[in-house]
């Protein structure tokens, strides 16, 4: 009793919850109205009126529904400051069913309203370094060829193959999560969020060479189709993004070179210098013209034997590539006394296990002390504000 009756103290049963913060949170689990009353043993009219404003939960209801939502007992009396925003988002499927798009939303959302907005009250994140692409219907492969060219000479990497994709995209102004998306069908999604470039990739998908290509297919929605509405042709938006991202990876003119036998095997070298998958390099095949339509689905037949669909060769060699860049810049706030991290897990009051996944924290960040050391990314961000 004595720790229900400090609970009462804490948080007066009079005091009312943020409602729109109860709802964020279920959503942001993926839960209807229903599935929360069941597992907090309410009725379905009585989240209805929580939600609404209608009706204050009890501690014991609401300490119910913070064990169940995994968000902490505070979240849900946290004032909502900043603005609710609709931006364009990109999926690869109109199938994904709207109560898991809106979940998808309230992730990406909340990962910049939450986190990313309470980064930007102590530092610069790094400048964006993207070119402006005019609205186009219908970009043509040549188009995409010169978008591509463009940006690699922007970032310093003209034709070379790229050794850490995630690293350069955040350097150059691209804010990148990856999280468990709970989503069978989404490998990622992005979309602009107040001239912000925002990525979410699924964490317990694919190898690092398909979790590359997925990241430059983001890449090219957010520099293709800015100014898209989400009702715009999805299926050719997919395929610009697709082509992007085979020739930001691996562009025409190196492939043309270096592809010189149509075999499974003659990728595989490939494959380790330019971290582009074996499945992807057939498609830039076909879509090169380097190979007939015959020989593409005998390539395509020969993955399936092979069991390549599901891991290919290298798979285990291939680094994964992380999001180093909130971890540098808890690091940095850390190290030069701006902050502690009880300070950052209280005013973000998200669950500190999840706080680590969606800023890709070490796993020991909240239990031991600062490792001192920094990481390559610091040296990217702008001036930390207000220290002198």
């Amino acid at each position: 009793m004595g720790n229900r009756n400090n609970i009462n103290q804490l948080y007066n049963i009079e005091k009312t919850i943020i409602p729109d913060r109860l709802k964020d949170a279920r959503i942001y689990r993926g839960y209807s109205q229903q599935d929360l009353a069941n597992m907090v043993n309410v009725s379905k009219q009585a989240i209805s009126s929580y939600e609404k404003g209608n009706k204050n939960p009890s501690v014991d209801v609401l300490s119910n529904i913070s064990m169940v939502l995994k968000f902490p007992f505070d979240f849900f009396y946290k004032e909502i400051t900043n603005k609710d925003v609709n931006p364009v988002f990109f999926f690869r499927s109109n199938s994904i069913a709207k109560k898991k798009k809106e979940m998808l939303y309230k992730k990406l959302q909340y990962f910049n309203n939450e986190i990313l907005e309470f980064c930007n009250n102590y530092i610069n994140f790094p400048k964006i370094n993207l070119i402006e692409v005019s609205r186009n219907d219908n970009f043509t492969q040549d188009d995409i060829r010169n978008i591509v060219s463009e940006i690699r000479e922007k970032w310093g990497i003209k034709n070379s193959p790229i050794n850490d994709l995630m690293y350069l995209m955040q350097k150059n102004g691209c804010i990148i999560s990856c999280i468990d998306l709970n989503s069978e069908k989404t490998d990622g999604y992005s979309c602009w969020i107040e001239d912000r470039p925002i990525i979410l990739l699924n964490s317990v998908k694919n190898s690092a060479s398909r979790q590359r290509f997925t990241l430059a297919h983001e890449l090219g929605h957010i520099v293709l189709h800015k100014n898209l509405n989400n009702d715009e042709s999805l299926k050719q938006r997919e395929a610009e993004a697709n082509f992007f991202a085979g020739e930001f990876l691996f562009p025409t003119e190196q492939a043309i070179n270096e592809i010189y036998s149509a075999s499974l095997d003659s990728f595989i070298p490939i494959k380790y210098k330019w971290k582009i998958s074996i499945a992807a390099i057939i498609r830039r095949c076909i879509d090169l013209e380097l190979i007939t339509d015959d020989r593409y689905l005998i390539l395509q037949k020969q993955l399936s034997r092979k069991g390549w669909r599901v891991k290919e060769p290298l798979d285990d060699i291939i680094e994964d590539e992380t999001p180093q860049l909130i971890q540098d810049i808890f690091d940095l706030l850390v190290k030069r006394n701006v902050l502690s991290k009880d300070f950052i897990s209280n005013e973000i009051r998200f669950d500190k296990e999840e706080l680590i996944e969606i800023c890709g924290l070490r796993e020991d960040f909240f239990k031991e002390s600062l490792d001192v050391r920094l990481l390559k990314s610091v040296n990217n961000l702008s001036h930390i504000r207000n220290l002198t």
